[in-house]
């Protein structure tokens, strides 16, 4: 499984979402769309790519029941979760600043889940755990979101029509 980002931030690669369990290095072991070890923000939205695509046979694909999210105190609750059968298309992001693998806009993903849209949110979990090290005030370390994508459909993956899938984001 390779997971790819649209933009590098100042932590580790986004190769750090896939290890099991997480790893203990705090800084190196987490991905952030930051500029700076303030937290400074790299404008715009952002995407992560998780490509099944080399783990599955020729012609086959990932069927799931549930997606979790495991996040820190700082974490998103407005996101996608979107899913796609062929590869995306390779091409310069609109804003002209780099390359984007994750393919732009909704052309041939399939929504699974929409932090924005209130039908969905009852389909999304969270349980924090852990306490951040060097803060005062207590903190989880980690904010897990788990997204049940039965809820609402026929079957695995059935949210919006979505089935089996080869690439998520």
């Amino acid at each position: 499984v390779a997971i790819l980002s649209d933009v590098r931030g100042n932590l580790g690669p986004a190769s750090v979402l896939r290890q099991d369990p997480p790893g203990t290095d705090w800084i190196g072991d987490r991905w952030q769309a930051a500029s700076d070890m303030g937290g400074t923000a790299i404008g715009g939205s952002h995407w992560i790519l998780v490509d099944f695509a080399g783990a599955v046979p020729p012609g086959g694909a990932v069927e799931a029941t549930r997606v979790s999210l495991d996040w820190e105190t700082a974490y998103a609750n407005d996101y996608v979760v979107e899913t796609r059968m062929d590869a995306p298309p390779v091409g310069v992001r609109p804003d002209g600043s780099g390359r984007d693998t994750g393919g732009d806009g909704p052309a041939g993903w399939c929504r699974l889940f929409d932090g924005a849209d209130a039908a969905d949110l009852p389909r999304r979990t969270s349980a924090e755990s852990g306490q951040s090290p060097g803060v005062k005030a207590r903190m989880p370390l980690h904010v897990v979101h788990t997204i049940d994508l039965t809820a609402g459909g026929a079957g695995p993956s059935r949210r919006g029509g979505c089935g089996p899938f080869r690439y998520l984001r």
